[in-house]
């Protein structure tokens, strides 16, 4: 996922764009969407990037712990995770435009475990 305009704890912005691992901690959150601001603490590691002979060290946040959404209390819809393939699935469908627009697979076996996870949901089976 893409995170931007992050800032540490005194509220200085420390980078504007931060893509990150959508993780576990994310995850227990439901559906994030455009504009939502989340806190949470992470480690920072540097790592090599670039060209190989033209190679820079930089930086980034990892292991992130605490994830909370700064408006708490806001419904969203809940995502599968415990079940892989749901998951995945989700994911295939938040991003079918551009999965489908830049020839990338568009896997049904995934999409259908997403909808069966949706309508076992829906019946308190989840």
């Amino acid at each position: 996922m893409l995170l931007k305009d992050i800032r540490d704890a005194t509220h200085q912005i420390v980078t504007d764009r931060l893509w990150f691992n959508y993780t576990l901690g994310f995850l227990r959150l439901g559906e994030l969407l455009k504009g939502d601001e989340v806190n949470f603490m992470a480690r920072v590691a540097t790592y090599e990037k670039g060209l190989w002979m033209q190679r820079q060290q930089d930086v980034h946040l990892c292991r992130p712990t605490r994830v909370q959404r700064v408006v708490p209390n806001v419904e969203r819809a809940g995502l599968p995770v415990d079940n892989h393939p749901a998951l995945i699935g989700y994911i295939m469908c938040a991003n079918e435009t551009f999965y489908k627009t830049n020839g990338r697979p568009f896997v049904s076996f995934y999409v259908q475990a997403f909808h069966q996870w949706q309508r076992q949901k829906s019946v308190g089976q989840v």
